[in-house]
Order: C-alpha cells, then structure tokens, then sequence
C-alpha cells in the first residue's frame, strides 16, 4: 500500500545486515556510552541526590514565602512539607538498596 509523502527506505539502498546494526548500536549506545561493561552507579546515585536536594530547596522556599513573608498557612502546605518528608525517605532507601 502506497502512501503520499512517506519514503520507503528499502528503495534507497542495500539492506544493513543484522550484525553491523547490532555492533554499531553498541558502540554509538546513549546509555552506555560505549562501555557496556561499566557500572551506571554514579549516574544513578547523582540523580537520587540531586533530584530531592532541589525539591527540598523549592519547597523550603516556598514554605519559607507562605509562612514568614505572607504569614498564609493551609493545610496544603502541611501536606507538600509530609510528602517532601517522604520523598527524602524514599531517595534514602533507594540509595541503601541500589
């Protein structure tokens, strides 16, 4: 079935054996970078730090804004400061279980 607009690739060339896609996907891999045999454990430990250190800046601030500067406090922000508890917990045991 033929659709305006959209090439068909195997018109344009030879095919590319399965063996050559294979090895050229592991070398160009974004994951690994090239190095299948090297741990991702750094990349994956920056991200279980970082990601809460930010969410516990932005809510400090936040609740630091409602709380001393408009002297506004709801129950929202009661819950938001409970979940960035939990949040910090649950980075904790991702890194002890890792």
């Amino acid at each position: 079935m033929d659709f305006p607009g959209v090439v068909d690739f195997r018109l344009l060339g030879p095919a590319i054996p399965p063996e050559i896609k294979l090895a050229c996907w592991t070398e160009s891999n974004v994951l690994t970078m090239g190095r299948a045999d090297e741990s991702r454990a750094g990349i994956i430990a920056t991200a279980i730090i970082l990601s809460p250190s930010i969410a516990l800046v932005t809510v400090a601030l936040r609740s630091y804004t409602r709380m001393f500067l408009v002297g506004v406090k709801f129950f929202e922000d009661y819950c938001i400061i409970c979940a960035m508890a939990f949040s910090i917990i649950m980075s904790i045991f991702m890194g002890i279980c890792k």
